[in-house]
């Protein structure tokens, strides 16, 4: 029995056989895999830096203070909010222009919500803002949530009070003063 070798007598060799698809498969998943931990890792990172690097509550106070937000009577820094409020302003700055300043304490007050937004509208109005917004909702636990926006140039101050979740005669405020928004940005609350 002969083989025909070709012209010349050679013989090519058998072609090679590629990967079978499963093989691609498994290779495309464990890199859609890979990507996604580390994605979760770097976002778990910027989460932690931010929320880490918050300023301490009792700076955000004299923050407030300098910007001549008014600071309600008889109200005491709540300092595991203002670090969680803080944590998140650290993660939003970037979406708020470059120059903006943002300064956010959070308060327990033993008054009720409506009487604090009201002493907000009088001393906000004698300063020279004007309401831009205003909402209320009531949460899955049946606490109302009321917040309210005044505005005056490129600066805004929000005001947000919330039923209390240790004193049920009482309140969490959390006043925030917001200045050089972008006028382009969405998170501009005019």
């Amino acid at each position: 029995m002969s083989f025909d070798s070709g012209p010349g007598g050679y013989t090519p060799p058998p072609p090679k056989r590629g990967l079978s698809p499963w093989a691609w498969v498994g290779i495309g998943c464990g890199t859609i895999t890979l990507l996604g931990v580390g994605g979760c890792v770097v976002i778990g990172f910027k989460f932690a830096k931010a929320f880490n690097s918050a300023t301490s509550p009792e700076d955000s106070r004299k923050k407030l203070e300098a910007a001549q937000v008014p600071i309600y009577p008889n109200a005491q820094i709540n300092e595991p909010a203002t670090r969680g409020a803080g944590g998140f302003i650290n993660l939003m700055g970037g979406m708020m222009g470059k120059g903006t300043s943002v300064s956010m304490v959070a308060f327990d007050s033993p008054d009720a919500g409506p009487k604090i937004q009201d002493w907000y509208v009088q001393k906000t109005t004698a300063l020279g803002f004007s309401k831009r917004s205003d909402g209320e909702r009531t949460s899955s636990a049946g606490r109302n949530s009321v917040q309210h926006m005044y505005g005056k140039g490129d600066e805004v101050i929000m005001v947000q009070t919330q039923d209390s979740t240790t004193n049920k005669q009482g309140s969490l405020l959390i006043p925030a003063h917001f200045k050089g928004l972008d006028k382009n940005k969405s998170f501009n609350f005019r």
